[in-house]
């Protein structure tokens, strides 16, 4: 199976204290990924892992976690990529193309239609409002599909059922036919 995950923001304090995370998010994430992922999935992360102690939320969240870990570099993710592939991930990527039946490109931030894609996956947004200026707003097509973690209650979610539009996120376009 393949799972997706976006920002994730292991030790972002921030998060918590002004009430956009709860208290124990990063344990829910956790609890979802060693419930749901075999040492042969995939797992998709659309970028932002983590803030701070980088190597100490590798060391806890990445590392023994199962399946292949691939990394979607994010703005906070500013590390080189042997950095990455020595602390528990095995692919690093700015941008992900796949064929899974559409075209689907994953990013951490929304792409313009260029045509390229069926559908852009991304994450960065967070809540669907989160950094929302109306320019991106704009760009945003029934193409574009976030991936929020405050919208699927922190856990990892299936990639196939994500595209065919069984993860229900609240204002968002959802791929069909």
């Amino acid at each position: 199976m393949e799972y997706l995950l976006s920002d994730s923001h292991y030790h972002h304090k921030m998060l918590v204290e002004t009430g956009k995370r709860p208290d124990g998010y990063e344990l829910l994430i956790k609890e979802s990924w060693l419930s749901q992922v075999q040492p042969d999935d995939v797992v998709y992360h659309l970028g932002d892992v983590c803030m701070g102690d980088k190597v100490k939320v590798h060391e806890e969240y990445i590392m023994p976690m199962p399946g292949y870990k691939i990394l979607i570099r994010g703005n906070h993710d500013k590390e080189k990529d042997s950095w990455y592939l020595s602390h528990g991930w095995d692919e690093i990527h700015d941008q992900l193309r796949l064929k899974r039946p559409w075209r689907v490109l994953l990013t951490h931030k929304p792409q313009p239609d260029d045509g390229s894609f069926d559908l852009n996956i991304f994450g960065h947004l967070h809540n669907n409002t989160h950094r929302l200026t109306p320019e991106l707003k704009a760009m945003l097509t029934p193409k574009h599909r976030l991936l929020a973690l405050e919208c699927v209650q922190y856990k990892l979610i299936p990639f196939i059922d994500f595209i065919e539009g069984k993860i229900e996120q609240p204002g968002l376009p959802v791929l069909t036919g």
